[in-house]
Parts: structure tokens; sequence; C-alpha cells
């Protein structure tokens, strides 16, 4: 490439890349309109964040209020629990009763300031009058009757007071009694939970020697399968041994054999060289045989001539030395003819 096309294409670049700046620097405006919404926005949604996590704070700290009055109610004895329940039901009647009498001397209160008007009204009131004026006795002694009952109710109600305090004096007796109770269950679940926490401690000591073993049994057991393996793997070479030694038996079974008769042929070799080195030792004894063969048989000439005739020979020694030459002659013969 020459240095005019570089130029062109470095021109094509600059060009390329200052249309891009433009089309950017011309996408900023809009881009930079939208940051403010985006801002408002993520502030906004801040702001309500925080406030769904102090809801959810609050709805934390409520549960756990809720969950701890739960576990107060579940740590007080069934016993206890609907003694409590009866007193709360008791409670709830009194203060309903109680509401009943206020309403009821509130009444009572307005009618007789009624009855007091009626009475002040009864001097102006003429004859025709006279039956509104029994009817509102009559309603007077209804009235009457239901401030009896309600004297009655109170009287209940201060009786029932009155056994409520009992109550409660024997609940509180009540509660003492399980609070001392209580802190006894609570010193001997302390020695427990000590003790439980020794018996964690030994049986992670106990898990861990469990462990311990079970690595070593993993151990012993791979140990024993390597084992098994290298049996496998030893059997495996032994087999591959065998057969490497029947193949090169199968395959060197020619050059054993040459080989084989080259050793014969050398033993033989050796064997000819000792035999002909015997031989020359044999040649040269026969002929130191020889020698003393003709010196014993010119001896032994000279013996038959001093006697009378071969026939006639009756010495022993003669006799025997005729036979020693004789033995000796075989033998002679006898190894000219090995050799």
């Amino acid at each position: 490439m020459s240095l005019y096309e570089r130029m062109v294409s470095i021109e094509k670049r600059l060009e390329r890349t200052v249309n891009q700046q433009e089309e950017i620097v011309q996408q900023f405006p809009r881009y930079s309109e939208f940051l403010p919404k985006i801002l408002e926005s993520s502030d906004a949604l801040r702001t309500e964040l925080e406030a769904f996590r102090t809801c959810c704070k609050r709805l934390i700290l409520i549960e756990d209020e809720r969950n701890c009055l739960v576990e107060q109610v579940y740590s007080v004895p069934v016993p206890e629990r609907m003694n409590y329940n009866a007193l709360l039901v008791a409670l709830y009647e009194k203060t309903r009763l109680e509401e009943e009498v206020g309403e009821i001397k509130k009444e009572q209160k307005r009618l007789i300031l009624l009855l007091n008007t009626m009475r002040k009204t009864v001097a102006r009131i003429d004859q025709p009058y006279f039956p509104k004026l029994a009817r509102l006795k009559e309603v007077n002694g209804l009235l009457a009757a239901k401030v009896s009952e309600l004297q009655q109710d109170a009287q209940c109600m201060e009786i029932l007071e009155n056994k409520m305090e009992v109550v409660i004096d024997d609940y509180q007796e009540y509660r003492e009694k399980s609070t001392k109770q209580l802190n006894e269950l609570h010193a001997k679940l302390g020695a427990v939970l000590e003790e439980n926490e020794r018996l964690t401690q030994t049986v992670k000591q106990y898990q861990s020697f469990n462990e311990e073993l079970n690595s070593l049994r993993a151990s012993m057991a791979e140990s024993k399968s390597i084992r098994n393996e290298r049996d496998y793997f030893k059997a495996q070479v032994e087999d591959l041994k065998s057969i490497r030694n029947t193949y090169s038996q199968i395959i060197e079974e020619p050059f054993v054999a040459l080989r084989d008769q080259e050793m014969i042929v050398k033993n033989q070799e050796r064997h000819i060289v000792q035999l002909q080195k015997k031989n020359a030792m044999y040649k040269i004894e026969n002929a130191n045989l020889k020698m003393r063969l003709e010196e014993s048989y010119s001896q032994i000439k000279k013996l038959k001539g001093a006697t009378k005739s071969p026939n006639e020979v009756n010495n022993p020694f003669v006799l025997v030395c005729m036979h020693a030459f004789r033995y000796v002659q075989t033998e002679i013969l006898v190894l000219q003819a090995i050799f």
C-alpha cells in the first residue's frame, strides 16, 4: 500500500469518526432531557423504598412482639392459662355489666328529673291528664322494679368481684409458686444444658473419631482394591510374560535350533580337539609301549633261546610275561582301532 492510499484511508476514518461524534452531539440534548426525569423518578423510588423499609421494620417489630406474646402465653402452664382465660372472661363481663349499670343510672337520673318536672307540672295539669299520670306512675313502678333488679345485679357484681378478688389472690399465689418452680426448672435446665453441651462435645469427639475410622477404613479398602488391582495386573503381566516367552520361543525357535546346532558343533569340535590331544598322548604312550614291548619281546626271545623249545617253556615268569605281552598287544590294537 502506498503513502497516498494510507492517507486516503486515514482521512476516511477521520470523516467517519467526525460524523459519529456529530450524531452523538445531536443525541446528547435528548439524553440530557431524560436524565432529570430519571433522577426524579429515582428519588421518588428511593423515598418509596425508604417508606417500604420502615413499614417492613414496623411489621418485623409487630411480628416480634406477637411472637413474644405467643411465647409468653405458651410459657404459662395449661391450668394457669385456663384460669387466666376465665378471669379475662369475668373481667370482660364485669366491664360490660358496669357499662350497662352506668347507662341504667343515667336513664334513672333522666327519668327522676323527668318525674320531678312532671310532679311540678301536676298541679297545673287538669283532670284529663290523670290517665297519663297513672301511666307515668306505672312506668315509674316498672322503672323502680328495674332499678331493684339492677341493684340485685349490682349486689351480684359485688359478690362476683369478691370472688374474683379471691380468685386473683389464688392466682397470684399460684403464680408465685409457679415462678418458684419455673426458677427451679430453669436451674435444672441450665444443668441439663451444660450436660448437653458436654455430651455434644463428646459426641463431636466420637464423630471425629468415627470420621477418622471411616477414613482409615476407606484407605484400607482403597489399599485392598489397589492390592487386588496389583495382583490382577501382576497376573496379567505374568500372562503377558508367558505369551511373550511363547511368542519369543515361536519366533526365536529356528535361531535357537541353529544356535544349539552351532553349540553342538563347537562342542564336537572341542571334543575332537580333546580326542586328538588324547590320541597324540596315546600315540606317544603307544610308541613307548611298543618300545617296551620290543624290549620285553627281545628279552623273552632271549629267554626262549635259553630253553630247549618254545613248547616246553615251564618257567612261570616267562609265561606271565608272554600273557602280558599278548594283552598289551590286544589293547594297542583296540586303541588303534578307536583312534
